[in-house]
């Protein structure tokens, strides 16, 4: 079906740009006939394999028959399942999508959750491509159905939204793996600091990307919401022939303002933009516990190499709340948090924060003196809160050869020359 006409029939014009990216694409490569997809016997499935209640049969169905009885919906859906599996086709896009309520009065969030499961079935060829099966397979597929349970539970109704979207195409993509307590995403390295080893004692340190602004705490200007105008200083990183020239970055993730020089004969870059490394990502789905994390880890460093042998990643990377070096000085040593974050070198990012504030009390709370007091870390957040302090996120990396959880690596290394 012609793009212009799927538009004047959905009265969908002014998203004719977006729209038209990979469109001939995806209209060529759509089956002939019925979209098994739309069928009852496909949705309860798929609905029994990602964890979804068979409850939400009926509302999918009633959705199904909608789109299937309108030519230019069920190309539109063909389009944006073809959309979200196909790495080709940037995530970024997707927020521009339209919504359908016009068309589906109170069911385009369910519109967006048919195309999502018309995707599992191109996911799972992709598992057996691969020969990935068993709790693997399992464990990510129901991550896809948890996404779904928790817009039911935000909005009583069966359905997903365009941020939703976003990242679940991710996995339809066959490029995150829930693997226990912890999930891992096949991607580049593009974070805001490189990492160097020295040639002989292997002690690792990490340098400033060039052309950041830094408070005087060491942090990025703008970091949960702070902005300064006094003290501010400029990264710089410059590669010369005797060596690197940068802005050393601490184990615990703070940028200090004196250069230093990492000669050539001693210092090896081991992590850059553009390498091949392992995002970690931390499932809202309960305690963090340390021994869980160490089996996931456990069982990443075997199944990527054994389902994906072409992705030789350098580093396991993360950027989160839970990375916030202030957890220290609140929670104790043996908590959980803490534990964790002090397994990774971190470093410096730009994070207002809020995605913190909104795990730990649920909602970002406009008078701290209100907010919830039930466990510990709320108790916590909340007093840093009323004496003015601010939650940012950090970022942190786990260089592959140095993994060996439990042991604080970069913790444990001898930086007194350099941290004065």
């Amino acid at each position: 079906m012609q793009l212009r006409d799927v538009t004047a029939t959905l009265q969908l014009e002014t998203h004719q740009e977006v729209l038209s990216r990979e469109w001939e694409v995806s209209q060529r490569s759509r089956p002939t006939g019925d979209l098994s997809f739309l069928r009852r016997d496909y949705l309860a499935d798929i609905c029994q394999t990602i964890g979804i209640p068979l409850a939400a049969l009926e509302s999918l169905e009633s959705t199904a028959k909608s789109v299937a009885m309108n030519p230019a919906l069920s190309a539109l859906a063909w389009h944006f399942c073809h959309c979200l599996c196909n790495s080709s086709y940037p995530r970024t896009s997707i927020a521009e999508w339209p919504s359908l309520e016009h068309i589906l009065p109170g069911a385009s969030s369910g519109f967006y959750l048919l195309t999502v499961l018309a995707g599992i079935d191109s996911l799972r060829k992709k598992y057996r491509q691969r020969s990935i099966g068993g709790i693997e397979a399992q464990e990510t597929l129901a991550s896809v159905g948890r996404v779904a349970i928790a817009f039911h539970g935000r909005n009583n109704r069966w359905g997903l939204s365009l941020d939703n979207l976003r990242w679940l195409a991710i996995h339809l993509r066959c490029e995150l793996f829930e693997l226990g307590r912890l999930q891992f995403q096949i991607g580049t390295y593009r974070g805001p600091a490189r990492a160097f080893r020295h040639r002989h004692r292997g002690t690792v340190i990490g340098l400033s990307e060039g052309g950041l602004s830094y408070r005087q705490d060491g942090q990025r200007n703008g970091a949960g919401g702070v902005k300064e105008g006094v003290g501010v200083w400029e990264s710089v990183l410059e590669f010369k022939d005797e060596g690197v020239f940068g802005h050393p970055i601490t184990p615990t993730g703070r940028a200090l303002a004196d250069k230093i020089l990492l000669a050539s004969t001693e210092w090896e870059q081991i992590l850059a933009p553009g390498d091949k490394v392992l995002h970690l990502h931390i499932p809202a789905t309960g305690k963090l516990d340390f021994r869980e994390c160490a089996e996931s880890f456990r069982r990443s460093s075997i199944f990527f190499p054994r389902h994906f042998p072409e992705f030789d990643f350098v580093a396991y990377t993360c950027n989160s709340w839970l990375l916030d070096p202030q957890l220290e000085g609140l929670l104790p040593p043996d908590s959980n948090l803490v534990r964790f974050l002090s397994e990774f070198y971190l470093y410096p990012i730009l994070s207002a924060g809020q995605e913190g504030l909104r795990r730990v009390f649920g909602y970002v709370p406009e008078d701290p003196a209100r907010a919830p007091q039930d466990t510990t870390l709320q108790r916590e957040m909340r007093e840093h809160l009323l004496k003015g302090g601010h939650w940012r996120g950090a970022g942190g990396f786990i260089m592959r050869r140095d993994l060996d959880w439990g042991k604080r690596v970069y913790r444990r290394q001898d930086l007194s020359w350099l941290v004065k």
